[in-house]
């Protein structure tokens, strides 16, 4: 994708390099697994909006990094999608807090980030659980591997329920 802003890091202008136009939206319209301009422009929007430095300006290449994680999911619809933002931008929230509780000098400051660090992980891990089971479909496999039940033995495979009353 093409970021053009400028030396205050204001954004100018956005989108594919010239020439390339409809490529760039059946490539934009994949990564966010939806046929629209509409919800794909608005998650661009959201990204850079997302994406923005401290002081505000733009950096083309974490939002092609957040881009290229969101595509590398290759959500089927626009849900996955949400999702695979959210995973992408907690994902470099993480990093951030980590290193700025690595560069702490005071233990108020460690704790602080390290526990908002803490957080995102947690919610990370949901949100990645979450897209896991929307694209499998709600389905489990389960695999049992060197199950070994010798003669005159017995197997059950399932739940057990152990104790009740006696």
């Amino acid at each position: 994708m093409r970021i053009e802003a400028d030396p205050k890091g204001t954004l100018q202008r956005i989108g594919p390099v010239p020439g390339d136009e409809a490529t760039w939206r059946e490539r934009l319209h994949a990564a966010f697994g939806t046929v629209g301009d509409a919800f794909a422009l608005t998650e661009l929007d959201r990204l850079i909006t997302a994406c923005k430095l401290s002081d505000g300006s733009i950096d083309p290449i974490r939002i092609n990094a957040v881009l290229a994680a969101i595509d590398g999911v290759r959500p089927r619809n626009e849900l996955e999608a949400m999702l695979a933002a959210e995973i992408a931008i907690t994902h470099g929230l993480v990093i951030d807090f980590l290193h700025k509780a690595k560069r702490a000098q005071y233990l108020p400051q460690l704790e602080a980030q390290g526990r908002l660090a803490a957080k995102l992980m947690r919610a990370l891990a949901g949100h990645i659980e979450l897209l896991a089971k929307l694209q499998r479909g709600g389905e489990q496999t389960v695999r049992v591997e060197h199950v070994h039940v010798h003669a005159g033995g017995q197997a059950v495979v399932g739940h057990v329920a152990v104790g009740g009353r006696g």
